[in-house]
C-alpha cells in the first residue's frame, strides 16, 4: 500500500443508523439533500424522511425517489420520483397540490443563474430528447426555453447558459441560448450503470471519461487540468477541494487534483449515494447515513511532513492559499510548513529544494545558524526554544549530516540571501557576513581564497569578533589581511614581514607574494619605499614588479612615484633597475635623456664586464648586446656623446658603429665594420640598407632621394678605395653590392667613379634596376594621372545626362519646397532628386547646399530643360 495511505485527509462518522419510520418498517436509502443542519432523505418506497425533525411524506408515487433539491430561496424541497417532479414545504413537508410536473427524466439547478431576481430558481429538466429551461417560483414554474437535442439526455450539470448532457453514448456541451451543441467524448460506462456529470467551478465540469479518467470539461469544450485516473466502478462524486471523493461499490478513494495521485482509500460497503452540501460531504448506504470530516488542514501538514512528504506539503498549502480556503488563523499556524520542508529537504541533501522552502518561509536567518553551534557560540546568538518538531528535525540533521556539507549548504544559503533582491529589506547583512567568514574559517584549508576574496572587497561585518577570533587562534597571515581591509597598511606589512623574517609562525603563511600584493596595490609611495628595500633584498624582480605597478602617468605626472626618484634608489640594485628603466623605455616610452641614457650606460658595462671574464659566447652576452644596438638605432633620446665616449673606452666597435649611423657619419660606420680588423662585408651591406630605407631629412639643397642614395655612394666609394688596395679580394662583395635591387645609387656619379676598364656585364644589373626604377616611376606617375582624367570624365558624363533627362511642367505643377502650384514660367530644376521649385524658394531656402541645377522658363521659346 502506498505511504499517501498513512495520512488521513477524512474521517467518517456515523450520523445515522437503522434508518426506520416506525419499529416494524425499515426503509433504504436513495438520494439525500442537507440544507444547514437539517437531512432530507428519499427512499426507495417513495417516502421523504426529514432528519431532525423525524418527519416524513409518502409521495403517492409508485418508484423510488431519485434526486432531492432544497431551494432554500423558495422555502421548497423539490423532489425527482418516478419520472415526475414534485414540490413540498421544507419546513413541514408539506405537498405542493399546485406543482407537478410530468415526464421529466433528470433535472439540475443552474449553478450561475442568468436572471437578476433572487426570489427565483432556473432549472433545467430533462425530457424525450430535449431539454425545458424554466424559472421555478413557490408554486408554479414558467418555462423559458425549449430545445430539442440528438439523444436522450440521462444527466446534466448546467451553468449559465451552458448545459453539460450525458446520454447512454456520449457527452455533450449544449448552449441553451443559441442550441449550438459540441460532441465531447464517449461514455465508456455500460447501459446500466448511470454516467457521471458534475459542476466544479463557474465554467467547469466533471464527467466520466474513456479509460476511466475523470475528465475537467470547460464550457468551451476544452480540458486545461490533467485527467484523474480513478479507477472502474464509480458510480458518485463529490467534490471538496483539493480532492475527490469517488464512491464505489465497496470503497471510498480520495483522489488529489494537485498531483492526480490517490491519497487514500477505505473500506465502505452498499454506498448508494455520496455529495458535498455547502462543505459537508455526506455519504449513504441503504439503511445508514455517515459525514466525511475533514481532517483539519493543520493536522494534514504535519502527517504530510512527519512522513517527510515535504513536496507535497508544500504544494497543498500554496494550492489552499491561492484559491482562499485558509483562515487567516491557520495561514499563520501553516507557515512555518515551510521552514519544517526546507530542514526535511537538507535531511534528504536536495540542497535546492530546500534552499527554496527556506527562502519562501521568511524565516530569521538566526534559526538556520543553529545547525551549528559553533556558530552560534562565535557569533554570541542566544537560541530560542523551537516546535518540537523542528528541533528534532535540527537534531537528526546535525547526527545525521557530516559539518562539512552543513557548512556547505550554509554558505550556498547565505550567498543566495544577500544575492538577492527579494529580501534586501529583511536581511541583517552584518551577521550573514560575519557568520560567512567563521565558517570559511571552520574549513580554511578549503576555503583559503575565499577569505582572502571576503578581506578584499568592501564588506560591513562585526570587526571586533572577528578581530577578537583572529587573535584567539593565532591565525597572524589573515591578521595582516583583516587589518588590510580596514585600510590600517602600516599594521598589515609589518605583520607579513615578522612572518617572513620568521619571527612569528603561521602554517598558512604563503609566503613573500602576499607582500608583494599589498605592496603593489597600496598606492601609498612613503610606504612602498619604507619597505621595498627589503622586497628587493629578497627578490630583485618582484621588487622591480611593486615599482613598475606604481609608476603611473596622469596629465603627464607622476602622483604616486616619481622615475627619476626610483633610478637613483636602484642603483645597488642593478637587476631591478634595468626591469625598471626597460619597462620606463618600452612600455611607457618615457622620452626622459637621464633614463635612456642610463640604461645605455649599464648595458655597456655588462658587455665590457662579460668581455673581461671572457664570456662572449654566454646567452647574457648576446641578449645584452641585441638589446644595445636596439636601443642606439631606434631611440632618440639619450645623450649620443656620452654613450659614444663609453663605447670607445670598453672598445664595442659595432656598438660605434651603430651610434656613428645614428649620428649620420655613415663613413666611420662603415670604415669600422671594412677595417682590417673586422672586414665585415655583409654588417656593412645591412647597415647601408637599413638606413637607406628610412627617409631622411634633406640636408641643405638636396632632394630626398639624393639625400638617401648620399649612404650607398659613400659605401660604394669605400668598396672602391679597398678594390684599388686589394684587387680581386673585394671583387665578389663589390659587385654583389653594386648590382642588388635595394640598392639606390645615382647612376651618373656611379658611373663617373667606377673603373673604366670594367666590362658592362659586370654593371648590366645595375643599369637594369636602375631603369626599371626609372621607367616604373614614370608609369605610376602617367597613370595616376589617367585615372584623375577618367574619374572627372565620369563624373562630367554622370552630369550631363542629369541636365539632358526632360521634365514636364504644366499648371498641375508643384515646388518641391512650399508644395504650391507654380505661379509663371520661372522654375529651378533640381537634378539630384529630378523635382522642381519656384526660383525664390530655392534661392531663398537652400543656395548655400550648393546643388547642382538647372534653370529655365516655362514657355515655348525655351525647350533645353524640359519638354512640354
Amino acid at each position: 500500500m502506498s505511504d499517501d495511505f498513512d495520512i488521513r485527509r477524512f474521517e467518517i462518522i456515523p450520523l445515522l443508523d437503522d434508518i426506520k419510520i416506525n419499529e416494524k418498517v425499515s426503509i433504504q436509502i436513495t438520494c439525500i439533500e442537507v440544507d444547514n443542519h437539517d437531512v432530507y432523505l428519499g427512499t426507495i418506497d417513495s417516502f421523504i424522511l426529514f432528519y431532525p425533525k423525524l418527519l416524513s411524506l409518502k409521495t403517492c408515487l409508485k418508484k423510488s425517489i431519485s434526486k432531492l433539491k432544497v431551494l432554500a430561496v423558495l422555502n421548497r424541497l423539490l423532489c425527482h420520483c418516478d419520472n415526475t417532479l414534485i414540490m413540498s414545504n421544507l419546513e413541514n413537508l408539506e405537498m405542493i397540490s399546485n406543482f407537478r410536473i410530468r415526464n421529466v427524466f433528470a433535472y439540475c439547478l443552474n449553478e450561475n443563474p442568468i436572471t437578476m431576481d433572487p426570489f427565483q430558481v432556473e432549472i433545467c429538466m430533462a425530457k424525450r430528447k430535449s431539454f425545458t429551461i424554466g424559472l421555478l417560483h413557490s408554486d408554479k414554474m414558467n418555462i423559458m426555453k425549449e430545445i430539442n437535442v440528438s439523444e436522450q439526455p440521462l444527466l446534466m450539470a448546467m451553468d449559465g447558459h451552458f448545459i453539460c448532457m450525458a446520454s447512454a453514448s456520449n457527452y455533450f456541451m449544449i448552449n441553451w441560448e443559441t442550441g449550438s451543441s459540441q460532441l465531447l467524448c464517449s461514455n465508456p460506462g455500460e447501459t446500466y450503470v448511470m454516467p457521471i456529470c458534475k459542476y466544479i467551478s463557474r465554467n467547469e465540469f466533471l464527467i466520466d471519461g474513456p479509460s476511466h479518467l475523470g475528465v475537467f470539461i470547460k464550457t468551451s469544450g476544452i480540458s486545461e487540468r490533467p485527467p484523474i485516473n480513478w479507477g472502474p466502478n464509480v458510480s458518485q462524486i463529490a467534490y471538496s477541494y483539493p480532492y475527490i471523493l469517488c464512491l464505489k461499490s465497496n470503497s471510498i478513494s480520495i483522489i488529489s487534483v494537485i498531483d492526480q495521485k490517490v491519497k487514500d482509500e477505505f473500506l465502505f460497503e452498499n454506498g448508494v449515494h455520496i455529495d458535498n452540501f455547502d462543505g459537508k460531504i455526506v455519504v449513504a448506504t441503504k439503511e445508514r447515513l455517515f459525514s466525511l470530516y475533514r481532517i483539519s488542514w493543520q493536522e494534514q501538514f504535519n502527517s504530510l511532513l512527519l512522513n517527510e512528504k515535504s513536496q507535497e506539503a508544500v504544494d497543498l498549502f500554496h494550492n489552499l492559499y491561492e484559491t482562499g480556503m485558509m483562515t487567516d488563523q491557520e495561514f499563520q499556524q501553516c507557515e512555518s510548513i515551510k521552514f519544517r520542508a526546507g530542514l526535511i529537504e537538507l535531511k534528504k541533501q536536495n540542497f535546492d529544494l530546500a534552499k527554496r522552502f527556506l527562502f519562501e518561509c521568511h524565516c530569521e536567518v538566526e534559526r538556520i545558524f543553529k545547525l551549528n553551534q559553533n556558530l552560534m557560540e562565535k557569533l554570541k546568538i542566544i537560541a530560542t526554544p523551537e516546535d518540537d518538531n523542528v528541533q528534532l528535525l535540527m537534531d537528526k540533521i546535525i547526527h545525521e549530516l557530516d559539518t562539512s556539507i552543513i557548512n556547505r549548504f550554509l554558505l550556498d544559503y547565505m550567498n543566495d540571501l544577500i544575492s538577492s533582491t527579494d529580501y534586501i529589506d529583511q536581511v541583517n547583512f552584518k551577521l550573514v557576513k560575519t557568520a560567512q567568514l567563521f565558517l570559511y574559517f571552520e574549513d580554511i584549508e578549503c576555503y583559503s581564497n575565499s577569505i582572502k576574496k571576503f578581506f578584499d572587497s568592501q564588506n560591513d561585518y562585526y570587526y571586533e569578533l572577528i578581530e577578537k577570533y583572529l587573535n584567539d587562534k593565532h591565525y597572524h597571515y589573515h591578521m595582516a589581511l583583516y587589518y588590510a581591509s580596514r585600510g590600517q597598511m602600516e599594521k598589515s606589512i609589518e605583520l607579513l614581514k615578522k612572518l617572513e623574517k620568521k619571527s612569528i609562525q603561521d602554517e598558512h603563511y604563503p609566503g613573500l607574494c602576499e607582500l608583494i600584493r599589498l605592496l603593489t596595490e597600496c598606492g601609498n609611495a612613503q610606504l612602498i619605499m619604507n619597505n621595498v628595500e627589503f622586497i628587493l633584498e629578497q627578490d630583485q624582480h618582484q621588487g622591480a614588479q611593486i615599482l613598475i605597478a606604481n609608476t603611473l602617468v596622469e596629465n603627464d605626472k607622476f602622483p604616486v612615484l616619481n622615475p627619476e626618484f626610483v633610478v637613483r634608489i636602484l642603483h645597488q640594485h642593478r637587476q631591478a633597475l634595468i626591469i625598471y628603466l626597460e619597462h620606463l623605455i618600452d612600455q611607457m616610452q618615457l622620452t626622459n635623456v637621464q633614463v635612456h641614457t642610463t640604461l645605455i650606460i649599464i648595458y655597456i658595462e655588462i658587455l665590457s664586464l662579460q668581455q673581461e671574464n671572457e664570456e662572449q659566447q654566454s646567452r647574457l652576452f648576446e641578449e645584452t648586446r641585441e638589446k644595445l644596438r636596439q636601443l642606439l638605432m631606434k631611440s632618440d633620446y639619450y645623450d649620443q656623446k656620452i654613450v659614444l665616449k663609453n663605447l670607445i673606452a670598453n672598445n664595442l666597435d659595432y656598438e660605434m658603429a651603430t651610434l656613428y649611423g645614428k649620428m649620420g657619419e655613415h663613413r666611420k660606420a662603415f670604415e669600422i665594420y671594412l677595417n682590417d680588423h673586422h672586414l665585415d662585408y655583409n654588417q656593412a651591406f645591412k647597415h647601408c640598407v637599413y638606413y637607406g630605407r628610412r627617409r631622411q631629412q634633406p640636408t641643405s639643397s638636396l632632394s630626398p632621394e639624393d639625400d638617401r642614395s648620399q649612404i650607398y655612394q659613400q659605401l660604394l666609394s669605400i668598396y672602391l678605395d679597398l678594390y684599388r688596395k686589394n684587387g680581386p679580394e673585394v671583387m665578389k662583395p663589390l659587385s654583389e653590392y653594386l648590382n642588388h635591387s635595394e640598392c639606390r645609387f645615382d647612376l651618373i656619379k656611379t658611373l663617373t667613379v667606377l673603373p673604366e676598364d670594367w666590362p658592362i656585364k659586370l654593371i648590366h644589373r645595375h643599369l637594369s634596376n636602375h631603369l626599371n626604377r626609372l621607367f616604373n616611376s614614370k608609369f605610376q606617375s602617367s597613370f595616376g594621372h589617367v585615372l584623375a582624367l577618367s574619374m572627372a570624365e565620369r563624373q562630367r558624363q554622370t552630369k550631363q545626362r542629369l541636365i539632358n533627362q526632360s521634365i514636364r511642367i504644366d499648371r498641375n505643377s508643384v515646388c518641391f519646397l512650399c508644395h504650391t502650384k507654380l505661379l509663371d514660367s520661372k522654375f529651378v530644376w533640381i537634378p539630384s532628386n529630378r523635382s522642381i521649385a519656384h526660383d525664390f524658394c530655392y534661392y531663398g531656402r537652400i543656395l548655400h547646399h550648393n546643388d547642382d541645377v538647372v534653370t529655365g522658363n516655362n514657355n515655348n521659346n525655351n525647350n533645353d530643360a524640359f519638354d512640354q
